[in-house]
């Protein structure tokens, strides 16, 4: 595979930790990495083999709640639709819990585990210590070495492309899943242990430094970075609704950063109204946005329809009585049929 290098113009200033604010505190008990999902942060603990869940809107004197006790230690989350993917080292498995399934209990999905993304039925996982990416195919748990000689961290996608990092050689690589292609995007990081990207900007924990830096994918410039207090190791790192969500595994916080403090400009949220609902028949759906595709999952989380848009409403009336939960991009709306 060919390897490009990318110049990056190196132009900051600091930023102080006055727009961080600390969620959660008094952590510790090795919290490792988060997602959010309808609102609610979902984060792991590795010594107490433990998934909790947090409210968004919580203040500092919520406790947060114990969403699913594990029978081993989580080191990496992933949101895959309604799916939260669990990677655990004790026994090198990865598992799911449908987050919108009354039932709780982990589903095995493969036995090795890593940072993972998931991109056409494929789950890509990093495997630090044999130094590769395997890919599985989530239909008969059939594995492939996809690239082999890094070793990978985090992983993140973008579309067709997956973006790694390797703290052996402190570089954030991007591999096109597609045609293979593999690129070198920065160098002389700070291990880096998360990394997340929306709207072509790149955040990423750089723990042994103790910021978040972030730089422009169009234009391959640095951008800037925010100071966190003194060893806070923040790892894990997500965005939802425009905020920033983090943790800091040595500092035990779950904090957050509005994007709109770090001076980028943020797009103006999607938002949708459907009605009637109740339904019998047809789900209209009002907006100003260019409507490409749609998902229709019931309360277990099983896709029941999918579809593209030729008009804005959705006929339904196949579907059995009962809730279900309509997908547009990233907008969730609860609907249901009678």
């Amino acid at each position: 595979m060919k390897i490009k290098f990318l110049t990056l113009l190196l132009f900051c200033f600091t930023i102080g930790n006055s727009q961080v604010t600390n969620l959660l505190s008094g952590l510790n008990n090795g919290i490792t990495n988060l997602v959010v999902f309808e609102n609610n942060i979902y984060f792991s603990s590795f010594s107490n083999k433990t998934i909790y869940k947090y409210p968004v809107t919580g203040n500092s004197s919520q406790s947060p709640e114990v969403f699913r006790v594990l029978t081993s230690n989580p080191t990496q989350l992933l949101l895959h639709n309604n799916d939260l993917f669990i990677a655990t080292e004790q026994t090198s498995h990865i598992y799911k819990i449908n987050l919108l399934a009354t039932d709780t209990t982990p589903i095995e999905v493969t036995d090795i585990y890593g940072p993972m993304v998931i991109k056409n039925n494929f789950l890509y996982v990093g495997q630090y210590v044999d130094s590769k990416i395997v890919k599985i195919n989530l239909s008969n748990d059939i594995k492939t070495d996809y690239l082999t000689g890094y070793k990978p961290n985090y992983f993140n996608l973008q579309g067709d492309d997956l973006y790694f990092t390797s703290n052996t050689t402190n570089k954030l690589y991007k591999i096109n899943l597609i045609n293979n292609s593999l690129n070198i995007i920065l160098q002389n990081l700070n291990y880096v242990s998360g990394i997340v990207i929306e709207n072509n900007i790149c955040y990423l924990c750089e723990s042994q430094s103790d910021k978040i830096s972030y730089y422009d994918l169009n234009s391959n410039q640095f951008i800037n970075f925010v100071s966190l207090t003194s060893s806070s190791w923040p790892n894990g790192i997500t965005i939802y609704n425009d905020t920033i969500y983090f943790i800091s595994t040595v500092g035990g916080q779950v904090s957050s950063i509005p994007i709109s403090t770090l001076g980028i400009p943020t797009n103006q949220k999607k938002t949708y109204t459907i009605y009637p609902n109740p339904t019998t028949e047809l789900l209209n759906i009002l907006t100003d946005e260019i409507l490409e595709e749609f998902q229709i999952f019931d309360t277990t989380g099983k896709e029941v329809l999918k579809g593209k848009f030729e008009t804005n409403h959705i006929n339904v009336t196949q579907l059995q009585a009962g809730a279900y939960i309509l997908k547009i991009k990233n907008s969730i709306t609860r609907f249901e049929k009678n």
